[in-house]
């Protein structure tokens, strides 16, 4: 339940450049949609924590979350590298 910034359709190596240039200005790859959390009132939310280019940060989840109930878990898998993933 997130959008992007980074265009879909780029070849690997103009898609690495833009995910540096962003990662390294501190800005998100992603944004929560806010809206649709709320539709949805989940119960649960699996995410992870060890890439923020796989995923929405975990900044970014807890201003979404505030959105919703307290009532919402949220299991953040941290493997210990990526060849646990």
């Amino acid at each position: 339940m997130t959008s992007t910034h980074i265009l879909v359709n780029l070849n690997s190596a103009l898609f690495d450049e833009l995910v540096f240039k962003k990662l390294s200005n501190e800005n998100a790859l992603y944004d929560p949609d806010v809206t649709t959390l709320v539709n949805f009132q989940p119960d649960l939310i699996v995410t992870q924590a060890l890439c923020n280019v796989c995923a929405l940060s975990g900044c970014d989840l807890a201003r979404a979350l505030a959105a919703l109930a307290d009532s919402v878990e949220v299991v953040a898998l941290e493997p210990a590298g990526s060849h646990y993933v």
